[in-house]
């Protein structure tokens, strides 16, 4: 389908399309990624906040699975939904109209997304041995007085 007919469909349409075609491009590269791309360029891009709705629950599963695949997941004891969200979250506050033209394709869109994905769970994980490091240094002065 060409990119006007792309942009030309609703946005339930578009999304009925994405969700054909995303297990078949994740799977193997066959489904066409253009759907998806134009669906984030109208959630991030125009503000759709119905195809920012469709991104996400189309979307979400893979991005629940690069948190769990990381191994710094199972030390967190916070559930994959938490940093799921965030990603979403971060993605939308990073990926905007200024800025969503240096995003060429979705490769590109959802390798920024992995990277987030992946920056936020390091950030708790650091965050988490910093706290458990000061738990413990306190106790131990704790038990010098």
């Amino acid at each position: 389908m060409p990119d006007r007919a792309i942009q030309e469909l609703d946005t339930n349409a578009l999304a009925d399309l994405c969700r054909q075609h995303n297990q078949r491009y994740l799977e193997d590269g066959s489904g066409i990624p253009e759907y998806a791309y134009e669906l984030f360029r109208r959630a991030l891009a125009d503000g759709d906040t119905a195809a920012w709705s469709a991104a996400v629950a189309i979307w979400q599963p893979q991005v629940r699975r690069w948190i769990v695949a990381d191994g710094r997941f199972a030390k967190v004891g916070e559930p994959a939904e938490h940093f799921v969200d965030l990603c979403f979250l971060k993605t939308k506050r990073y990926i905007h109209a200024a800025n969503f033209n240096s995003f060429r394709n979705l490769p590109s869109i959802l390798g920024y997304m992995r990277r987030i994905a992946k920056s936020t769970l390091i950030d708790y994980w650091r965050k988490a041995e910093r706290e458990a490091r000061y738990q413990a240094g306190a106790e131990a002065l704790e038990t010098l007085s």
